[in-house]
């Protein structure tokens, strides 16, 4: 469910997820981002408010990056550390594999405040008998398990495709045009509220049908309106 939203003004979303996360209360919770909000202010704004996060590694923090990769180069994981799922639906094969890894006086050296450990993600995927393999890197603000890593990567892929991925196809926000005034945000609270709306309805239907159910069935339609009461 959207809890909130804010425009990202000259499309600045770095800064927009740090204006966003000062309307919520972080306390208790786990913040999980891509790369993107991968950044020393982010993870101060996040242990600042009470949170913990997983916030993805890439090449924009190159010099935490070269560290992490030769932390985790230097310690190897006895297979009993390793926390592996594996998947196999509609002819395609996934394997992955987590470990955490403490990282004592990394988050010093570059400024990330609450950096306590490396957590790395080793996926392999065999679609149609082509083999993929990826290894991601993850900053944790705090050492936890290799199972509860896998967890909470997979629970943030969970929002990027409930979400992103609704409203791309479903929604076709890519696609709008309008750019004037309050006009997108304006439009982009109006489809994450229809989102939620359409998510709180128990009927056993795909998020478009639902959409076209309302289009034409006012009955069906009111039923939605008065379940968000």
């Amino acid at each position: 469910m959207t809890l909130a939203a804010v425009p990202a003004q000259g499309g600045n979303e770095a800064r927009a997820a740090i204006e966003l996360l000062r309307l919520i209360d972080l306390r208790g919770a786990v913040v999980t981002a891509d790369a993107l909000h991968c950044s020393a202010r982010m993870a101060e704004e996040i242990t600042r408010r009470g949170g913990d996060y997983v916030l993805a590694l890439k090449g924009n923090q190159g010099l935490l990056l070269a560290d992490a990769e030769r932390l985790i180069a230097g310690r190897p994981t006895p297979k009993a550390a390793l926390a592996v799922t594996e998947e196999e639906s509609h002819g395609r094969q996934e394997r992955r594999a987590a470990r955490v890894v403490r990282a004592p006086g990394l988050g010093r050296k570059h400024g990330f405040t609450g950096l306590a450990a490396i957590g790395e993600v080793k996926r392999t995927r065999v679609i149609n008998g082509k083999r993929q393999e990826e290894c991601c890197l993850y900053v944790l603000s705090r050492p936890m398990s290799a199972n509860d890593l896998l967890a909470v990567v997979r629970r943030h892929w969970d929002v990027e495709n409930g979400l992103h991925w609704q409203l791309d196809v479903v929604f076709r926000e890519d696609d709008c045009r309008t750019r004037k005034d309050h006009g997108p945000e304006n439009l982009a609270l109006l489809r994450r509220f229809c989102l939620n709306t359409f998510r709180a309805d128990s009927k056993k239907d795909t998020m478009r049908g639902k959409m076209m159910r309302a289009g034409w069935n006012d009955a069906y339609l009111f039923q939605l309106m008065t379940q968000m009461r």
